[in-house]
């Protein structure tokens, strides 16, 4: 009896998060981000740009890799619009921001945010389990494009090229909409990554 049930169940319970998941394309809603000088930066404010927001861990070393591709990407495409930020989630994430900072070299602005916020304006289903990095996409019009990160193989095998697969497009065509391969999607894998 148990085993039937589990087959039956088992299949549903695979399905139920992915259908939970925050829908995409899907206008970005506002958020706050706190910097370390205690001015706040809205989402609303980057309209126009394409813009590529890391939610993070101060202390998580894939974090830190993510974040010096961004860095790499902001001082290439900054010039035709695009803005990077950084948020960090993690308890006291002020406290640890200046040796994130240090240690990266980010080249943009990293602030924090507490972490039900960064969650709800995620969409992410709470009963997952949140991996980070994560990675939202931005496009000039305010739509979320892409969000890629903590779960998906496929980003940690070549995070710079899976984001410039994702950004460049939107950059040089203005709001048109990532495709699928481009990760437009949000990937939920049954493999996941921790920090």
């Amino acid at each position: 009896m148990t085993r039937r049930f589990l087959a039956a169940v088992l299949p549903l319970l695979t399905v139920i998060p992915l259908a939970q998941a925050g829908n995409i394309p899907r206008p970005a809603p506002e958020f706050s981000i706190r910097m370390m000088d205690d001015s706040q930066i809205l989402v609303s404010s980057m309209r126009g740009k394409v813009v590529a927001i890391e939610f993070l861990l101060t202390t998580c070393p894939h974090c830190k890799a993510a974040s010096k591709v961004l860095t790499r990407l902001q001082n290439e495409w900054g010039p035709k619009g695009l803005r990077c930020i950084g948020v960090a989630i993690d308890p006291m994430a002020k406290l640890g921001l200046p040796g994130f900072v240090a240690e990266t070299g980010a080249s943009y602005p990293v602030g924090y945010s507490e972490y039900n916020a960064a969650v709800a304006f995620m969409e992410h289903p709470p009963q997952i389990r949140l991996l980070v990095p994560q990675v939202m996409i931005i496009d000039r019009k305010g739509i979320v494009r892409a969000l890629r990160g903590g779960e998906d193989d496929e980003f940690f095998k070549d995070e710079e090229k899976v984001l410039r697969g994702i950004i460049g497009p939107l950059l040089n065509q203005g709001t048109t909409p990532a495709t699928k391969k481009s990760g437009a999607i949000r990937k939920t894998a049954a493999k996941k990554k921790t920090t």
